[in-house]
């Protein structure tokens, strides 16, 4: 599966069994592993995206301090 252009920070499965997964490309990718492609490319953050959580209804996301 391609599409982050740097290095992958964190990987979670969220409550869909979608993978997640966050960068140092700021971005955050949800893919479908049965399929092998992406579902989502998720921006916002303004620096690397060093965590991922998924949680009930979602997934946080952050970086370290």
């Amino acid at each position: 599966m391609k599409g982050h252009t740097r290095g992958i920070e964190d990987l979670v499965m969220d409550e869909e069994g979608r993978l997640v997964s966050s960068s140092s490309d700021l971005s955050i990718r949800l893919w479908n592993t049965e399929r092998g492609i992406e579902v989502a490319s998720l921006r916002g953050h303004l620096t690397s995206v060093y965590g991922l959580e998924a949680v009930e209804g979602g997934i946080w996301s952050g970086k370290n301090n």
